[in-house]
């Protein structure tokens, strides 16, 4: 549910303080905001409002959300 940067931290912190941290200084701003865009995005349609999102902007959100994911299994599974 939900899974937005704050829930990502708290979830890698569980595991290991030092993922937390590194998650903290690793992933940009940027990264974090379309993580936040995508749960408020999708909270939004989901109770029928419209959002005036564009394919541009899904795609782009996509794209930092992946690079998110790609330092986590990196990261992650290697300490």
């Amino acid at each position: 549910t939900n899974l937005n940067e704050r829930r990502v931290k708290d979830l890698l912190g569980a595991f290991n303080d030092a993922w937390r941290a590194n998650f903290e200084i690793a992933v940009t701003d940027e990264q974090k905001l379309a993580l936040d865009s995508v749960v408020a995005n999708r909270n939004n349609i989901a109770h029928g409002s419209s959002v005036g999102i564009t394919i541009i902007r899904v795609r782009d959100y996509y794209k930092r959300i992946i690079e998110v994911l790609e330092w986590v299994d990196h990261f992650c599974t290697r300490t």
